[in-house]
């Protein structure tokens, strides 16, 4: 089985909560969204289930709006990324490093400090890539444009990892055929379907759910148990 699963935001307790749920076998896969820190208060316990998982099963780890902030930030020198971590989480990632002065660190733009402190966070970004097709389906952390729905090869944009639902063209399809998978706007404790477009956010950065959805079954387990079935034709 294929299993997509959605935004975790340092939610390691629904991250565990979800992976018993789902009774994996060895030839299972995993595809992750992205959004896997900032937010949470559990970032080392977070990143040590995702390493634990790619040890035991094949994984794909997606880049979502978060890592490539701070990919830009760590990487890259662009100090004025530090208003969005400040501002959205970032704090909670650092402090267990930094416990007496996390905002500080953040202000004051101290990134080689940051950049050793986070390395087994950044390892996992450099293994991310922009989006995934499997089957009937394209996976991207956040949608696509709608003058990206007929773009073949498709070119992921900054954008990519940013949109909203309000900007997307939810009911039409990529290339006619595949139905994007998407997480970054938490639209309700409950996966949202429409004929071309899954949201599967369900808001553990917020301390709620976690949810995969099932690409063979065609339906969204969520960390307590609930199942939702995808009901558009494929």
């Amino acid at each position: 089985m294929n299993y997509v699963i959605g935004d975790i935001h340092s939610n390691a307790v629904e991250l565990s909560a979800l992976m018993r749920r789902l009774h994996l076998c060895p030839e299972d896969r995993l595809i992750f969204v992205g959004d896997y820190l900032d937010k949470g208060n559990d970032p080392n316990e977070t990143l040590g289930i995702l390493n634990g998982l790619n040890d035991m099963y094949e994984c794909d780890f997606l880049i979502g709006n978060h890592e490539y902030v701070w990919n830009q930030y760590l990487l890259h020198g662009d100090v004025s990324r530090n208003e969005f971590l400040l501002k959205f989480g970032g704090v909670e990632t650092i402090k267990p490093f930094f416990p007496d002065s996390p905002e500080q660190k953040l202000e004051n733009n101290q990134v080689e400090e940051m950049r050793e402190a986070l390395d087994q966070y950044m390892q996992l970004i450099s293994r991310c890539k922009p989006f995934i097709q499997r089957d009937a389906f394209l996976v991207v952390h956040a949608g696509l444009l709608p003058e990206q729905l007929y773009q073949d090869p498709l070119h992921i944009q900054e954008r990519n990892f940013f949109l909203r639902p309000e900007q997307m063209d939810m009911r039409r399809r990529y290339l006619d055929r595949y139905i994007v998978v998407a997480g970054h706007t938490h639209l309700g404790e409950n996966p949202t379907f429409t004929e071309g477009y899954v949201n599967i956010d369900l808001g553990a950065g917020y301390g709620k759910r976690l949810g995969a959805f099932c690409l063979e079954e065609r339906n969204v387990v969520r960390s307590d148990g609930v199942v939702f079935t995808y009901q558009q034709t494929i």
